[in-house]
């Protein structure tokens, strides 16, 4: 319960807590939690102030991946997926094993070091940890089909790129002709 993680039983410390994802009772859907005890000028333990966040709130601040060859996933410290593009039943908790491919292990994902991305397979993966929570920011690539992404979205410039060829055949041509004719013609 709240009370138990923020409470001088179980936080000696004092520290301030992010809990777990969790179903919310009253009907909101997934949510997690952030609590601190307060304590009196004495020392004294007096009360707790908890703020309950909807994980669907949490995702309106990240931006969604540009295309179908992104995943973007928010993980929490208990690898639970706290908000993910694209985005999953939101009526369930979700295990970053359960929303990786299958080719891309959790415990890969998990040891990639804060601010670096790593090739496996396929995957690209790129991990940075968030300041003054126990979150991480996880962003898949799919390699093979970002490519073919990449190609669908250059259609002017491939296009360009095949008229500036026929271009050059055409001249390249012309000038062999020109070359076959002056030879013909000193004859």
């Amino acid at each position: 319960t709240v009370f138990a993680e923020a409470g001088p039983a179980h936080n000696p410390e004092r520290a301030i807590r992010w809990l777990d994802a969790y179903l919310d009772q009253a009907g909101q859907g997934l949510m997690t939690s952030v609590v601190a005890p307060i304590y009196d000028l004495h020392g004294q333990f007096r009360a707790i102030v908890a703020l309950d966040f909807t994980l669907r709130s949490l995702g309106r601040y990240l931006e969604p991946p540009a295309g179908d060859a992104e995943r973007l996933l928010l993980i929490n410290q208990a690898a639970q997926v706290l908000v993910s593009f694209p985005a999953l039943d939101e009526q369930r908790l979700w295990n970053l094993a359960d929303v990786l491919p299958d080719n891309l292990a959790a415990e890969v994902v998990l040891a990639l070091p804060s601010g670096e991305c790593r090739a496996h397979g396929r995957w690209r993966a790129c991990s940075v940890d968030l300041q003054e929570t126990p979150w991480r920011l996880v962003r898949l690539v799919d390699a093979r089909q970002l490519g073919w992404q990449m190609l669908a979205d250059m259609k002017v410039e491939i296009a360009g790129m095949v008229l500036l060829l026929l271009l050059l055949i055409t001249v390249e041509r012309r000038r062999q002709l020109a070359e076959v004719m002056k030879e013909g013609g000193e004859r």
